[in-house]
């Protein structure tokens, strides 16, 4: 068997991780930007409702509002580039879903990553329509959601690539896969555990603290993707 279909779809999977981790990095980079400029907006306005106590000079007030503009702009910037990476992730799970959906043409495995990548999709989409709902907590809920379907669509994808590496007679692949899964296991657990905190954080309207704790989840997802990339780019070569 020369698992032709099997080839295609790691490498549609392959290529769906990299746009999937240039989101990751955008969204980092926006998180960093909107929470210096939220934390700088408060700063600011802190500063200037205090020196008006004061009676600070008109050069005082005119220098405190033109840093609460830029902190302003900044975090316009920040979820401009989160936007924008959002839009990048989406493009990447659909090729995503492609990929399993050729892969799974070859081994079975992948049939069951399927049916949890389309559950993480639904958490996204009414995620999205959920925002203002219970003060954001609902969108909180299906995130956390989706993170979990994303987990276990995760585990099924990397354990076809283990059967896959198996029947091809490739223990190197199919030992790092062992490993790799093991370690998503940990950083996807993670994500999730500081996604719940974030969503009670939220609850208690510290913005700041809140997006600390999404840029760290962000950060781990980052780490997650350059494991799973050099997985992926393993199994692509174990079929040449």
């Amino acid at each position: 068997m020369n698992y032709e279909n099997a080839k295609k779809g790691i490498g549609q999977i392959f290529t769906a991780e990299i746009l999937q981790l240039l989101a990751a990095i955008m969204t980092v980079v926006g998180a960093i930007i909107t929470v210096v400029g939220v934390a700088t907006v408060a700063a600011a306005g802190i500063g200037e409702f205090g020196a008006t106590l004061g009676g600070a000079s008109e050069a005082d007030l005119t220098a405190i509002g033109n840093a609460a503009t830029l902190a302003g702009v900044g975090t316009i910037g920040g979820s401009v580039l989160t936007i924008v990476g959002a839009i990048i992730a989406f493009i990447g799970f659909i090729l995503y879903i492609v990929g399993v959906g050729n892969a799974s043409k070859d081994e079975d495995g992948f049939k069951k990553a399927m049916l949890f990548l389309v559950l993480a999709l639904v958490c996204s989409i009414v995620g999205s329509f959920t925002g203002g709902v219970a003060n954001g907590v609902l969108a909180g809920i299906l995130t956390i959601l989706g993170a979990v379907f994303d987990l276990l669509s995760a585990i099924y994808v990397i354990n076809g690539i283990i059967s896959l590496a198996n029947k091809t007679g490739n223990s190197k692949v199919e030992a790092k896969g062992r490993f790799t899964l093991k370690l998503i296991l940990v950083i996807l657990i993670m994500i999730i555990i500081v996604s719940l905190i974030g969503l009670f954080v939220n609850v208690s309207a510290i913005v700041v603290i809140a997006g600390v704790l999404n840029i760290i989840a962000a950060i781990l997802s980052v780490v997650r993707y350059f494991v799973y990339l050099s997985l992926l780019s393993n199994a692509k070569k174990m079929f040449n």
